[in-house]
């Protein structure tokens, strides 16, 4: 299966190319073979490779179309599509909101494991493929920079809350011949997200 470059660089599908930039610097520091061993020159290569791809915008484009195409099926909703270990979409929201706000500060933050089924067909998980996934996560609002107010009134904007619900798209990689049983992680931390674990469990029939 080709490889997937979002996830290789660890960045949102919608990333922009600072950030696009700003992923390769690091991530070619770790793995630069002067640094990681001539074992990693394969890595390298390949990094090298997706980020010549992503930073283009026409190779973007055509990557994206041939993307597209392998997905599996469409997005799917971390709070609509599945039924999570908590007992509401409240709750989510409130663990994913705490990573932008005081108490994320804290050097020990608890991580709440959310397991989600994905039901595959037999020639899905014989294949493998992509399956995208919406997370939803909170940023500060542009215009009351998260006080919920401009001057006298509330904010238009957010509603006086000081924060929006943006969503973004993660690529959940199902490998080809995968099983009934199987646990896919998937990472949130690119997303700011790092007290919440999210493990796709798959079921195949």
């Amino acid at each position: 299966m080709p490889a997937d470059y979002y996830l290789m660089l660890n960045i949102d599908p919608a990333a922009t190319l600072p950030e696009i930039r700003q992923a390769f610097r690091e991530l070619s520091k770790q793995v630069h073979p002067d640094r990681a061993g001539p074992e990693a020159e394969e890595k390298f290569i390949e990094l090298q490779r997706a980020y010549e791809t992503l930073r283009d915008p026409e190779k973007r484009a055509e990557y994206d179309r041939q993307k597209r195409q392998r997905d599996l099926r469409p997005a799917m909703d971390l709070f609509e599509s599945f039924a999570s270990h908590w007992p509401s979409r409240e709750e989510i929201s409130r663990v994913i909101e705490e990573n932008f706000t005081q108490r994320s500060r804290s050097k020990f933050t608890a991580v709440h494991p959310v397991t989600i089924e994905v039901v595959l067909s037999t020639d899905e998980a014989a294949s493998g493929g992509h399956i995208p996934l919406r997370i939803p996560v909170p940023e500060v609002c542009p215009i009351c920079q998260g006080s919920g107010r401009t001057g006298f009134f509330t904010c238009d904007i957010c509603g006086g809350a000081g924060s929006r619900w943006i969503e973004h798209q993660v690529d959940v990689l199902v490998p080809g011949g995968a099983r009934d049983g199987m646990m896919i992680p998937v990472s949130l931390r690119h997303l700011g997200v790092r007290n919440m674990d999210v493990n796709c469990l798959v079921r195949v029939g």
